[in-house]
């Protein structure tokens, strides 16, 4: 008898520890975090949730592999003295080395399929999915509720998640892109007015700066030879 129930809390203690990692593997947290500033510190009244069947269009994006070896390679591209410098390399070579596998690439793209999104666009360099849907499918495949909230600040009401984003699969995750829109980008031109600048002290037509006037601004006495200077670029796509 007291064999058969050590054996019996053995199993239990198996099933458990079993179930237990499962659960830690089906919901696996994102490289990056995803509630806006606003929703934590409470500044945003909550009102309810987004109706499920309000589409959404996110962007699932995957992190880089071999992120060591990818600052190897940047740092003799750009060493005069490396023999590889300025020997650059394809989108394929780059995806190949660097980028996420085929096989998690496409294991994204069947996890938006089996929770009911619509794979809208795809990348060469297997770093990215557009997918849309229902709010209500959203949250089912990433693991939130998704509310209305009130802004603080601007006279409107955006949607987010009450919580981090988790997925019920293996591969990683390094940000979705749209399940909030607390902030919003705004074009430049809504900037301007119809009023003559105050400061026009540009060399360029109406007082406008031209790319000397910045050179002389930040760069005067030098001969910008790309020496101990990092140049940013940030685009987007279309």
């Amino acid at each position: 008898m007291l064999r058969r129930f050590c054996v019996l809390v053995f199993g239990i203690v198996v099933i458990g520890l079993f179930a237990s990692n499962c659960s830690e593997a089906q919901h696996r947290p994102l490289l990056t975090h995803h509630l806006p500033r606003v929703t934590l510190d409470g500044q945003a009244r909550y009102i309810g949730p987004l109706p499920g069947t309000q589409e959404m269009r996110v962007t699932i994006m995957l992190p880089l592999r071999n992120e060591s070896k990818l600052d190897d390679l940047l740092q003799s591209l750009y060493d005069p003295q490396n023999a590889a410098y300025r020997n650059w390399v394809s989108v394929q070579e780059f995806t190949e080395r660097f980028g996420p596998t085929e096989e998690d690439y496409d294991s994204v793209i069947r996890f938006a399929g089996t929770n009911g999104l619509k794979v809208e666009g795809t990348a060469i360099n297997r770093l990215v999915v557009d997918v849309s849907g229902p709010a209500a499918n959203m949250e089912k495949a990433f693991n939130v509720d998704i509310g209305l909230y009130r802004h603080p600040t601007e006279s409107r009401i955006f949607y987010a998640p009450d919580r981090e984003p988790t997925v019920d699969m293996d591969v990683p995750i390094w940000h979705v892109e749209g399940l909030d829109n607390a902030s919003l980008p705004r074009a430049l031109s809504e900037a301007r007015t119809t009023e003559e600048p105050r400061y026009a002290v540009g060399s360029g037509p109406d007082g406008n700066f031209l790319g000397s006037d910045m050179r002389v601004a930040y760069y005067g006495g030098t001969v910008l030879s790309g020496t101990g200077q990092t140049v940013g670029l940030f685009a987007l796509e279309g």
